[in-house]
């Protein structure tokens, strides 16, 4: 007879765990809200299906047959298995396990996501976390093609077809070398800024945009001696005396650099707002949820 083939249903998986734990069919009846007679009916037919005994039954005690025993094995791996992906199914859908792909900039990957992910992993450790790090229109555009969940990054006005959510304001600072005029002055503006050769990042960053609108404000073009595509690099070059650079201050409380001077720029423009960005209508998990909370309350700090 090949048994492969047998259906055995949960229930029956239970009633003969049951028995097998109990070791006494009134017990186990009991603890299956069932009588006597009829778990013994179940136990027959399961010996049926099953093509052997799988009980050895006396009037002083009950013990499993060598089919039994590897029955026994088969149910509690099924079983075990069958509520361990239940147990995994409802902690996805209350949003307490799942995988979260999230873009962010280079400069969000080096400064506020890092202190994000830590809390995110104390408080939820079965939430994974994938990070796509991205300049600023790279990771819209990956959210927008669902290649990541969502995305950490600057706002953007224009983008109504996705939905930004707040999370707090990254006041600009501006970097220049110890030896620098300007190295000498507590705090910066704008018009300080624009009267020295610049090192940037490139032009779809947010940062970049930000100092372009100032310098149209002013009737100039903004040609940096330097486009770089980190900022690492525009560290080094500032460092070396290319000219002075422009990050936000979210990064530099991670940076020490000895030779050079992080001024903030205390101009009202001189802020981005950073956001959790989403592609509006997209069917999202639900760890988003836990993740969203637990970035507004990590960075619920906002700059003066």
């Amino acid at each position: 007879m090949n048994i492969a083939r047998r259906k055995f249903s949960f229930t029956e998986m239970e009633v003969f765990l049951a028995v097998v734990r109990e070791l006494n069919f009134s017990r186990a009846a009991e603890h299956c809200c069932t009588t006597q007679p009829a778990l013994s009916v179940m136990i027959r037919e399961l010996e049926r299906k099953a093509g052997a005994p799988l009980l050895l039954r006396s009037t002083r005690r009950m013990s499993l047959t060598p089919a039994g025993e590897q029955f026994h094995l088969a149910c509690r791996r099924i079983l075990d298995q069958y509520d361990d992906g239940i147990s995994q199914f409802q902690n996805f859908v209350a949003g307490h396990a799942g995988t979260l792909v999230v873009a962010a900039s280079p400069s969000i990957m080096a400064g506020v996501l890092p202190k994000v992910l830590q809390r995110l992993n104390r408080l939820h450790p079965d939430i994974k976390i994938e990070v796509r790090e991205r300049l600023h229109e790279e990771c819209l555009r990956l959210v927008r093609e669902k290649d990541a969940h969502c995305a950490i990054t600057a706002y953007k006005r224009e983008a109504d077809d996705l939905d930004q959510q707040h999370l707090c304001r990254d006041r600009l600072v501006l970097i220049c070398p110890a030896t620098h005029e300007l190295a000498a002055y507590k705090q910066v503006k704008w018009q300080d800024v624009v009267r020295y050769p610049q090192v940037s990042l490139p032009a779809d960053s947010s940062i970049r945009q930000i100092i372009e609108i100032e310098f149209i404000k002013r009737k100039l073009k903004f040609q940096p001696l330097d486009e770089v595509e980190r900022f690492t690099s525009l560290l080094a070059l500032v460092a070396s005396q290319r000219g002075i650079g422009v990050l936000p201050g979210s990064l530099i409380e991670q940076l020490s650099y000895r030779n050079l001077r992080f001024l903030p720029i205390v101009d009202m423009t001189a802020v981005r707002s950073i956001c959790l960005i989403t592609a509006r209508g997209h069917l999202l998990p639900p760890a988003l949820e836990h993740f969203r909370a637990v970035c507004l309350d990590e960075l619920a700090t906002d700059p003066p």
